[in-house]
């Protein structure tokens, strides 16, 4: 972990701090992450000692936890994504996930995309725990509907984030 490293010009104002996910948000505690393309469902399972939640998508719908909400017996949201009339289109959709798609590329095995997330100031107004669970949460769902692609293979990986300070 290099602290207060300067990546462009020395005389530049840029200056970035390389962490890891666990060093960045310490509370996140460990995390799974899990794909069932016929239900388009997505799901992360975030682990710590004493307890664990749940997030993801099902369908044209969203499960989320409500990290702050004491008064509730249910600490979860269930909410849909999609409107009443639009979940015909959906619904064929989600019925025809369990197909290959075969883009005849024989010479290529294999295709990792590798994806560099950046934010500016505007867009982070999460906690920091929130906002890499989300980030976590979206990156697993576009890697489950990418997973249907036979030839050649696609896969993601998140090569880093950049935040701002």
């Amino acid at each position: 972990v290099a602290s207060k490293i300067n990546y462009t010009n020395f005389d530049s104002e840029y200056f970035f701090d390389a962490s890891t996910i666990h060093k960045y948000v310490p509370e996140l505690g460990n995390f799974s992450m899990y794909h069932d393309r016929n239900k388009t469902a997505s799901m992360m399972v975030f682990r710590k000692l004493k307890n664990f939640h749940v997030d993801g998508n099902v369908g044209n719908y969203i499960l989320r936890r409500l990290p702050h909400i004491q008064y509730l017996s249910t600490k979860y949201a269930y909410i849909r994504i999609k409107h009443v009339n639009q979940e015909k289109i959906w619904d064929n959709y989600v019925n025809n996930t369990n197909l290959s798609y075969d883009l005849q590329v024989p010479e290529l095995k294999n295709v990792t995309i590798n994806l560099l997330v950046v934010l500016d100031g505007f867009s982070v107004t999460k906690p920091r725990i929130e906002l890499i669970r989300t980030l976590l949460m979206y990156f697993n769902y576009i890697d489950m509907f990418h997973g249907n692609f036979t030839s050649p293979k696609i896969q993601f990986s998140i090569k880093g984030i950049v935040l701002p300070p």
